[in-house]
């Protein structure tokens, strides 16, 4: 059946406002708010990270789904981009090869993938979230007014 925590969790009220909502009923009037100020690129993030930041945070700024409470958020975000863009890399790298075959112990012919593959495999989909949080990908740009 379910519980009366299951179903969809509401929007908060910054994301129902960015949506365009009229109705605030159940608005939820002690909810924080996102702190006002300038947004700083945090210190000790890897080179990379760091070019994605520079890259992206312009338009996420301009969006405003970039504030100071999410820094660490887009920091997480840049870290996981900048492996993924790493793993994008690899795959250009000459001799670069997918698929390779291997005998295993049996003698039997075993197929296996490169770590870089299975490494994009897995940042695309923690990096997901990331994107409908920011509003980078087109779906959830079109909500935000």
């Amino acid at each position: 059946m379910g519980s009366s925590r299951s179903g969809r969790h509401p929007n908060s009220q910054a994301v129902r406002e960015l949506h365009g909502e009229k109705n605030l009923a159940g608005h939820n009037h002690h909810e924080p708010w996102a702190l006002e100020g300038e947004v700083i690129k945090p210190e000790g993030m890897s080179p990379g990270a760091s070019a994605v930041w520079d890259r992206v945070s312009p338009a996420c700024l301009e969006m405003r789904t970039l504030t100071i409470s999410d820094v660490e958020t887009f920091r997480a975000y840049c870290e996981l981009q900048a492996s993924f863009d790493e793993c994008v890399k690899q795959k250009s790298a000459e001799g670069f090869a997918m698929f390779t075959l291997a005998e295993d112990y049996t003698g039997t012919l075993r197929v296996n993938v490169h770590a870089a593959i299975k490494l994009e495999k897995e940042l695309s989909s923690a990096l997901r979230p990331f994107y409908d949080y920011f509003g980078m990908n087109p779906l959830t740009r079109a909500k935000i007014r």
